[in-house]
């Protein structure tokens, strides 16, 4: 809405972003919150060009983090990278690129950690197992989300579907949370991800899906 985007090659667009985060951050700071989430932004004309400017915008949102003493760590969620969203920061490649690049400048898991969700992934067209595995170090939350997948499908993309659609079940879930105390050796916070356009039915939802949540968890 704000046309905002922290891979932008334009700089002005770029340092209001960063700017913006910043605010959020004095707010995720007053109220005690673990984690600022976000995503990359949109790829434009050169993805590569695009991850080295995100990485630029994190640097100065994690010096500006430790200058003010703020322990909200900065959670960043890769998106879908060719279907829908088309963010910089998606595929699992991408992802390991980043990750090596803010490693290489000395930030770790004090300074990021991702979300992992399952639409964007398959959407990638990326395998679950593979990427929680390579992930796993930085993984703190997990999102059961669904999306169809079928490209000529009116559809397709990321619209946080109920789980009634799409390739999102309990079987596929359980799949997933098994990946995850597989590979994952620290607190993994897990959720479903459905957009409910009916204020009514709001309740009814987060009923079902936290008994969906207790189905995947159940031993």
């Amino acid at each position: 809405r704000r046309n905002l985007s922290l891979c932008s090659c334009n700089e002005e667009i770029r340092k209001a972003s960063i700017e913006y985060c910043k605010s959020l951050l004095v707010v995720a700071n007053k109220t005690n919150a673990d984690y600022l989430c976000l995503a990359s932004g949109k790829v434009e004309d050169n993805a590569l060009n695009n991850l080295d400017m995100f990485i630029e915008s994190l640097s100065e949102i994690f010096i500006y983090t430790k200058e003010r003493g703020y322990h909200t760590r900065i959670c960043i969620e890769p998106l879908d990278q060719y279907a829908h969203k088309k963010n910089t920061i998606g595929s699992l490649d991408m992802t390991i690129r980043m990750i090596n690049k803010l490693e290489s400048l000395g930030y770790g898991t004090n300074d990021f950690v991702l979300a992992w969700d399952s639409a964007h992934v398959a959407l990638n067209e990326d395998d679950f197992e593979k990427t929680i595995k390579d992930l796993s170090k930085y993984i703190y939350k997990i999102h059961f989300a669904t999306a169809i997948l079928d490209k000529n499908h009116l559809q397709y993309g990321d619209h946080h579907l109920d789980f009634d659609f799409g390739f999102m079940d309990l079987q596929c879930a359980k799949k997933i949370y098994a990946y995850a105390k597989k590979y994952i050796n620290h607190k993994v916070d897990f959720a479903c991800e459905i957009k409910e356009n009916v204020k009514d039915n709001a309740w009814k939802l987060e009923k079902r899906t936290f008994e969906f949540l207790n189905k995947v968890i159940e031993d």
